[in-house]
């Protein structure tokens, strides 16, 4: 009798450590970003930013409550890469969420397989109209829209400030064509158009004979879509031959890469999706992708400390799209707006 106790006892206390272990299992995120490649930097600062927020909660998390992991595959900011990260994700490693996706082409690619396995898929790095379907339900975009931060450009440099000579230097790819779509229907709204377009391929800083082209027409602002690497290459390459427009870049250009690229005085506006800086005075975090990457990341460990024990994708979404903190614009997005910036010799500085 005393050994039927003894047995039945042990047998609870496995099975109590077994809904313990169960229950404290990390949250694995998957997350497919460039690492290597020109757009290398945007990758890996929002992975360092995410991952620090990350790291501040398992280090400070409740013993039940679950630690979250963040696994990262490269993908080059090319989007066959992307499609064979996610799926890895998806069918092999199971993970509970995708997180921080980097860019346009790349997140439209897998669409498709998002759409079939309904994951939820939270504050991928773009802002394009393509992953704010309202079918989408489980995506969850933190970050303006791209048609919101082209409409403050426009208010900024077309309505304040008088551009009208405008021409366009856009990433031939999805990003570009998004965008595009964009800034083609601000110009609509004022009756006016493009003096010229001048288009780039995706991971190439080869734009010599593009420059060249959108000189001939002498703009006095260039309104740009891709990349830090392409974009100063860009600006660089136009001082150099003595044509020296007014530049703007989105957000996700990378505001401090763009900087740290540029030499000497350069008339460059951005647009941004977070205050500027949105941390501290720490040199680190002025890095704007990085501070974006922190934020999305913070905004993961909310919901997840307000789910708790019973969390599961139902409870993360519902939580997601009501963290305090951030005002909601509607149901798949967290944003507190577009903020303008302006390059100095100290770096871009918000613009009042």
């Amino acid at each position: 009798m005393h050994f039927i106790h003894l047995t039945i006892g042990l047998a609870l206390v496995c099975a109590s450590f077994s809904i313990m272990a169960e229950q404290t299992k990390p949250l694995v995120l998957g997350m497919s970003a460039p690492l290597t490649g020109p757009a290398k930097q945007l990758g890996l600062s929002y992975q360092s930013g995410a991952s620090k927020a990350f790291a501040e909660y398992n280090q400070t998390r409740e013993a039940t409550s679950p630690a979250i992991e963040l696994q990262v595959l490269d993908d080059g900011y090319e989007p066959l890469r992307t499609v064979a990260n996610t799926k890895q994700f998806l069918l092999e490693d199971k993970v509970f969420a995708l997180f921080g996706f980097v860019g346009t082409p790349t997140t439209n690619s897998v669409l498709p397989l998002l759409r079939k396995y309904r994951k939820p898929f939270i504050a991928p790095l773009t802002g394009s109209d393509l992953l704010r379907q309202p079918d989408d339900t489980f995506i969850v975009n933190f970050r303006s829209s791209y048609g919101e931060e082209i409409a403050a450009q426009f208010q900024l440099l077309v309505d304040k400030k008088g551009y009208k000579r405008i021409g366009l230097l856009i990433q031939a790819d999805e990003f570009g064509a998004s965008v595009e779509r964009n800034i083609l229907e601000q110009f609509s709204q004022r009756n006016l158009s493009p003096i010229h377009t001048a288009r780039f391929k995706r991971n190439s800083a080869d734009i010599f004979d593009s420059m060249t082209k959108l000189q001939q027409f002498q703009p006095e602002l260039v309104i740009t879509v891709g990349t830090y690497s392409v974009i100063s290459e860009a600006i660089l390459l136009s001082t150099e031959q003595g044509f020296t427009p007014a530049f703007s870049i989105l957000s996700f250009t990378g505001a401090k890469q763009l900087a740290s690229a540029l030499q000497g005085n350069h008339q460059v506006f951005a647009s941004a999706v977070l205050p500027w800086p949105a941390l501290s005075a720490d040199s680190r975090d002025t890095d704007d992708i990085y501070i974006e990457g922190f934020h999305a990341a913070s905004f993961v460990v909310a919901a997840v400390k307000a789910c708790g024990k019973s969390i599961n994708d139902a409870c993360l979404l519902k939580e997601l799209k009501k963290v305090d903190g951030f005002s909601f614009k509607s149901n798949q997005q967290n944003t507190k707006g577009v903020y303008m910036l302006q390059l100095t010799k100290q770096g871009f500085e918000l613009m009042m």
